[in-house]
């Protein structure tokens, strides 16, 4: 049986199964590709050049005692390395796919030869050339074991310093991250060590925008797989059926994810001191879009929020945008009391604190403006208690008066604050808002009491506890960053704190971040109405076939018809004018100046 008789397809398929018996075949068809090859480096066209490599990329594999394949993936590397950029997209998206089919099947003595090649490709101008590349990157580091997994890994952590291809690199290790390939220390430690124009794609990665896109992609592909059960007008057994098939599809997919946690690549951060002070002092250079810069902070925050860090300059940036005018200032005053713990100096916060109540809880503010800023002064004082003293007196006071506000989103602010002082410093607050729960010991934080050896008695197990967990507690420098012993003593203490005065154990919002949803204002009765009904609007899909529901009006119906009948209808009703009696008129006419008449 001859080649020309048999289409590239079928011989491939019947050489799979016996390739003995195909052996001349193949070698009359490497004859036929070499010659392409070189009519192509001439730079003239080649027509069968682009399925006779993929023929030899997947049937290579089956002759490795003759040398025809062992330089094929070597020189197609080469080609593509000099005339890439000019190629036909068609035909370099067949060659690059050939040279990682011949990876896959063997066919490289390096295969870090490919993985290069592949950066390569990402640099190209054509996004569906980068994504068979990346794609094939990720999955090949994966699968990578041995010695070739650390040449790899080395290689493409290098990529990061290189601006050209950084993006892809990022976006490759992202990937790894989250399909739970390479999670260590290490690789989060080089992307936090990224510069320049990558500096973005790392914070996004910590952040995991990434994972929140794949997120709203899966979604929509499941919402686009499992009709509602309001996506038709009526519903039928068999759209009964098919609900009830999707929905066991969805939960079975739920069932089979991984329940293994994902450490946040945040928490594995070396010097996360470092990583915020630079940059916060990139915002402070406002070399960047203001939106990159709320991304900057946004993350600078979480890291002080999981890190506990004394970030002082932070504090002092972000406060000059927490006024009512700023566009962005919900996410802003998110990001201020996200960064607010125990262990930020309080002389830095107080200032801060009257000047956001100054610029929003202000009768010359719009009701929303007003429970903004209690609701965020609320967030800051739970996560720092500790600027709650006597001089706080007339402020909390002052935003306490509030709870008698006519509008309901204040009224509603004010009660929150109101119950926060009432947990940490309830002597602030009027009498009739003190509430009944015993008072916890004011004016001092547990572990300093515990310090100086104050605790009442009913802290007396939890001392002796504390004093068994070994490490220098009396150091005289109340500044000093604290020891591992230090923070489960004052573990210890909060728990005992949260059973006798009933307290919230441990520092409030410590693990939990806070978004912008969670300050915005208690919605109106009315908007929340408003809302609901958009939402059950959006739910209803428009029946395609019922487009006249009441039927159409004559002058509809007119324009569908034909011209001649409408002329013909034209000339009947001026025949019976004319023929009209003369009486019939007048009496016409009476009626008419009788209408006129009553109007």
């Amino acid at each position: 049986m001859k080649v020309r008789e048999l289409s590239l397809a079928v011989l491939q398929n019947l050489l799979k199964r016996d390739p003995g018996a195909y052996a001349e075949e193949f070698e009359a068809l490497w004859r036929q590709y070499v010659a392409e090859l070189e009519v192509f480096k001439l730079g003239h066209a080649a027509k069968r050049l682009g399925e006779l490599a993929t023929f030899v990329a997947h049937c290579g594999c089956h002759y490795p005692s003759s040398g025809t394949t062992k330089e094929f993936g070597i020189e197609l590397v080469e080609v593509l390395g000099r005339r890439g950029a000019t190629l036909e997209p068609e035909l370099r998206l067949t060659l690059a796919q050939a040279c990682l089919l011949a990876r896959s099947k063997g066919l490289f003595e390096d295969p870090l030869v490919v993985l290069r090649f592949s950066f390569d490709l990402a640099r190209l101008p054509d996004k569906a050339l980068r994504k068979v590349a990346m794609d094939y990157v990720v999955s090949d580091l994966r699968r990578a074991r041995g010695e070739y997994a650390r040449r790899a890994r080395r290689f493409v952590l290098a990529r990061l310093g290189d601006e050209r291809v950084a993006k892809s690199a990022m976006a490759v290790l992202a990937k790894l991250y989250r399909q739970r390939a390479w999670t260590d220390a290490a690789l989060v430690n080089a992307i936090a060590r990224c510069e320049g124009k990558v500096l973005t794609s790392a914070v996004r990665f910590f952040m995991g925008e990434d994972d929140k896109e794949d997120d709203d992609d899966d979604e929509e592909e499941e919402e686009g797989a499992r009709p509602s059960a309001r996506q038709h007008s009526r519903m039928t057994r068999k759209r009964q059926a098919r609900v009830e098939r999707a929905a066991k599809k969805a939960k079975k997919c739920s069932k089979e994810q991984p329940k293994t946690p994902l450490f946040r690549a945040i928490d594995l951060i070396a010097d996360p001191s470092g990583l915020c002070e630079r940059l916060v002092s990139r915002a402070r250079a406002n070399s960047d879009a203001f939106e990159t810069r709320i991304l900057f902070l946004d993350f600078v925050s979480r890291v002080v929020h999981a890190h506990r860090l004394q970030l002082v300059p932070f504090y002092s940036y972000t406060a000059r945008y927490l006024t009512p005018h700023q566009k962005h200032v919900t996410r802003l005053l998110a990001i201020f009391a996200n960064a607010c713990h125990d262990q930020v100096p309080v002389d830095d916060l107080t200032p801060i604190l009257r000047a956001i109540a100054d610029n929003f809880v202000t009768d010359r503010n719009a009701a929303e403006a007003v429970a903004l800023g209690i609701n965020a002064l609320r967030e800051i004082v739970v996560r720092v208690p500790a600027v709650l003293d006597e001089t706080m007196l007339g402020f909390a006071r002052d935003l306490a008066s509030y709870a008698k506000n006519r509008e309901k989103a204040v009224v509603v602010a004010a009660r929150g604050w109101i119950n926060a002082v009432r947990i940490h410093y309830p002597s602030l607050l009027a009498k009739k808002d003190r509430g009944k729960p015993k008072p916890p010991p004011p004016n001092e934080d547990l572990f300093q009491l515990y310090q100086k050896g104050e605790l009442p008695e009913e802290f007396a197990d939890v001392v002796e506890e504390c004093d068994g967990l070994g490490g220098d507690s009396d150091d005289d420098d109340r500044g000093a960053i604290l020891s591992d012993a230090d923070f489960a003593r004052i573990r210890l203490l909060k728990s005992r704190a949260a059973e006798l005065y009933d307290m919230p154990c441990g520092d409030a919002g410590e693990g939990l971040l806070l978004y912008a949803n969670d300050l915005a204002p208690a919605a109106r009765a009315k908007d929340r109405k408003e809302a609901r009904k958009e939402k059950a609007k959006a739910g209803r899909a428009p029946f395609e076939h019922n487009m006249h529901a009441g039927g159409k009006t004559n002058t509809e119906k007119q324009r569908n018809k034909n011209y001649l009948m409408l002329q013909k209808k034209k000339m009947i009703e001026a025949n019976s004018r004319k023929r009209r009696r003369p009486a019939q008129a007048k009496q016409q006419l009476a009626r008419d100046k009788r209408k006129r008449r009553r109007l």
